[in-house]
């Protein structure tokens, strides 16, 4: 989504949840809760501000709740989950480039939409060579 900054996998008061940082300047967080409401696990935004809360609270009624504890980062296996899982790991992405990637992947969209020209070959050279050693030797 355009204006997220990151995502990171985390753990608040016992849930699975979804660190995001994002760009006011690019989005609104109207935006995001709308975003957000429409994925399929999606119960609770935790806010850790009264204008945000107050401001999603409009939108999402009893779904948007205060923070309260620390947000604890999730282990690194569980950064970029899809992402990892990939082809595309192998292109060393990072940052916005490789959460986006992650997250169309996840929607099971087209990723290579946000690779840049020379990554486009990249990936493409990667196909060629996993397609090459699935097929084996070449016999005479």
């Amino acid at each position: 989504m355009p204006g997220v900054v990151n995502t990171q996998a985390a753990w608040l008061e016992k849930h699975e949840v979804v660190e995001v940082v994002y760009d006011p300047k690019l989005t609104t967080l109207a935006e995001l809760v709308a975003k957000a409401k429409g994925i399929r696990k999606f119960s609770k935004a935790w806010l850790g501000s009264e204008e945000d809360l107050a401001q999603a609270k409009k939108l999402l009624k009893d779904k948007a709740v205060p923070m309260s504890g620390k947000v604890r980062r999730a282990k690194d296996t569980d950064q970029l989950f899809y992402l990892r899982g990939s082809i595309f790991w192998k292109l060393g992405l990072e940052g916005p480039q490789a959460v986006r990637v992650n997250a169309l992947l996840a929607k099971k969209a087209d990723a290579t939409q946000v690779l840049s020209p020379n990554q486009k070959v990249q990936l493409a050279n990667l196909r060629k060579q996993a397609a090459k050693s699935k097929q084996g030797p070449k016999r005479k």
